[in-house]
């Protein structure tokens, strides 16, 4: 269960990159919004899953609303003065069944954000699942993980922004 994480027990997480560890090392043992909540410093989590700019969002999303029995989660970590994380987590019958990560950085360009993806993020993800197993898609930009214990990955800069996003799907989901 979620009390034996091993980054989650002994410090709480405030990097993007450590975040991205955390998850994709433990994904199968985060079932409720509370523990999820249990591995970052509760001063700087906020929550913004009834915020009007989540709602907002939801109706440009063309998977909005969630099927019935679905529930989200979205909160915004304050990485440093310049960089803040949203995570948006979906639930289904008390398991996680999809994370999306993304951090948005003002101190950062497009291609500075371009070599994070392709350097630090890839280095950390392939570290967990092993190089042979992601593929690069050009046409999308993005790197793609399939059934690393069988969960979807995907990574990316996000086109024409200062930001990065990571998703990570249970595959019976994706």
């Amino acid at each position: 269960m979620f009390n034996n994480a091993p980054e989650a027990k002994s410090k709480k997480l405030s990097s993007y990159l450590g975040i991205v560890s955390e998850f994709l090392q433990h994904y199968r043992e985060y079932r409720t919004p509370e523990d999820v909540m249990k591995c970052f410093d509760a001063a700087c989590l906020k929550d913004f899953t009834d915020d009007h700019r989540t709602k907002l969002l939801d109706i440009m999303d063309p998977y909005s609303p969630l099927p019935p029995g679905f529930f989200q989660k979205v909160f915004c970590l304050q990485e440093s003065l310049v960089r803040q994380i949203i995570l948006e987590f979906i639930f289904h019958k008390a398991k996680l069944v999809n994370l999306r990560m993304q951090m948005l950085s003002h101190d950062l360009n497009l291609e500075e954000i371009d070599a994070f993806v392709k350097s630090d993020l890839y280095f950390t993800i392939s570290n967990i699942v092993g190089t042979t197993n992601i593929r690069y898609n050009a046409a999308s930009n993005s790197y793609l993980c399939v059934y690393y214990n069988d969960l979807v990955v995907v990574f990316r800069a996000v086109p024409g922004t200062p930001s990065v996003s990571t998703h990570i799907t249970d595959k019976d989901y994706a």
